[in-house]
């Protein structure tokens, strides 16, 4: 099998999926934890894989992440013979000055993680990923050595980071990147939030401190140690503004999303408390074959030459400034690009414009072929009305939506040029007359899909969904 780049005709490294079909036995090319073969799925470093199959019938498909589409054909096996197909994943979501991270994902220097680095870096490459935070549990990690000795550095950047994983007590779990690796790592055991923070950034101001996964089950979501109830609450003084993102979107709560508009609804309230903390997503993959590296992930918007678009390096650094700052959007699968517009000049997530009885814009939604998409919706949040409340800290206000017709799930070659192909993943584009109430916050754009991206990928029962920071409403 070859995995080849049709528009630049080269090898191209992405994932590998065999399923089984019409009563064939999916394959098992290894254990869950190995990027060479994990279940039904191997990713390809090459461009190339020899295996082995039983005599059958098996779809064999190859993707590289929400911003291709994926190629696939159906092949019969028979004993004794050997099959060569080649497929061609293409690049068809257009991402000028825009970078794809997963800002906290695993590997085996983490207790919990059977995934070696190199496989890690291997299978974040294979999903598309342009930056990624290499966030161990309390250890520092890196990635130079495994991109080193796969020769990969071109392929990938990154920073190093930790996750502090509290106990005794245990409080939650903290993400901070960049981080020295000859630094010691901020404390865990009998400490406090403020010391954490403080020993976080110490050092390098420029450093992120992000909440990850803020309610997730098993008493590790800081939210839901410290009682944090956004729908009963004064003022979130627990949430200060010492943290600098909330990872609102984690990978193990894809499958349900009501778990994520629960945490929206959580970081909803601390932005109409006038907080600003940027929202992130991220896959906390702990596996290969199971939550999958890059689902969901973070878009940081930065200068075309930052984000590498004319091949040089990207900029690490400023890119964690986009981040920081809220420049950006996060996503399991649609690409979002919400612009206002003040004085003739755009305005995007992390900026702030005046508050205006009409504000004007417009907002383009792509997403590749076998991603759904149904609606577009762009909310303002509301600054919580004095004691005693009449209204939730939560509450937001629909400025505009729209149904968006959902394409039967794409699966196969894209013909065409490759501008034709661009031009095919635009699913919504709509102009943009805003009038949000004289209380308004921020602005906000969330983007939906209905169908499930298990019949694309498998072991992935999401609903796919985009959200973009913030743009802040002044006076």
């Amino acid at each position: 099998m070859r995995l080849i780049d049709p528009d630049t005709r080269g090898p191209v490294i992405a994932r590998l999926i065999v399923k089984g079909i019409e009563g064939t036995i999916d394959p098992s090319f290894g254990p869950d934890y190995r990027a060479s073969g994990a279940g039904p799925l191997m990713d390809v470093l090459e461009g190339e894989v020899k295996t082995p199959l039983p005599a059958g019938k098996y779809r064999v498909a190859a993707t590289k992440g929400i911003e291709w589409s994926i190629d696939a054909q159906v092949v019969e096996i028979t004993s004794g013979h050997t099959k060569t197909i080649e497929l061609a994943p293409r690049h068809v979501v257009p991402t000028p000055g825009i970078v794809g991270c997963d800002l906290h994902v695993h590997a085996r220097p983490s207790f919990d993680s059977p995934v070696t680095p190199e496989d890690r870096v291997l299978s974040l490459i294979s999903a598309g990923v342009d930056f990624a935070v290499p966030t161990e549990h309390n250890l520092v990690g890196d990635y130079t050595p495994s991109l080193e000795v796969l020769r990969l550095t071109k392929q990938l950047a990154h920073v190093p980071g930790v996750e502090v994983t509290t106990y005794s007590p245990r409080f939650g779990h903290f993400g901070v990147f960049p981080y020295a690796l000859n630094a010691g790592v901020p404390p865990y055991k009998g400490t406090t939030v403020g010391a954490i923070v403080s020993a976080s950034k110490r050092g390098d101001p420029s450093r992120i401190v992000q909440i990850n996964h803020p309610r997730l089950h098993q008493n590790i979501g800081y939210f839901n140690i410290i009682n944090f109830d956004s729908r009963n609450v004064r003022a979130p003084s627990a949430i200060t503004a010492a943290f600098d993102t909330i990872e609102v979107y984690n990978g193990y709560e894809l499958s349900r999303r009501e778990l994520t508009e629960r945490v929206m609804e959580d970081w909803f309230t601390v932005l109409n408390y006038g907080k600003r903390i940027a929202a992130t997503g991220s896959s906390d993959s702990h596996r290969i074959q199971y939550q999958w590296a890059g689902y969901p992930r973070t878009y940081a918007m930065v200068d075309p030459r930052g984000a590498g678009d004319g091949g040089q390096p990207i900029d690490t650094k400023e890119v964690v400034a986009s981040i920081k700052h809220g420049r950006g959007f996060v996503s399991s699968g649609p690409m979002v690009d919400l612009e206002l517009v003040e004085g003739g000049k755009p305005v995007r997530p992390g900026d702030e414009m005046s508050h205006a009885r009409t504000i004007t814009g417009r907002i383009r939604v792509r997403a590749a072929p076998w991603i759904d998409v149904t609606s577009v919706e762009v909310i303002a949040g509301l600054a919580p009305p004095p004691p005693p409340h009449t209204a939730s800290p939560a509450s937001t206000v629909s400025l505009f939506k729209a149904a968006v017709p959902s394409r039967p799930t794409g699966l196969g070659r894209e013909e065409g040029r490759l501008d034709e192909a661009h031009a095919r993943t635009l699913r919504f584009d709509g102009e943009l007359s805003l009038k949000p109430p004289e209380n308004a916050r921020w602005i906000i754009a969330i983007v939906r899909g209905d169908r499930q991206m298990d019949d694309a990928l498998p072991f992935m029962p999401i609903q796919p969904m985009a959200f973009t920071n913030p743009i802040y409403l002044g006076k």
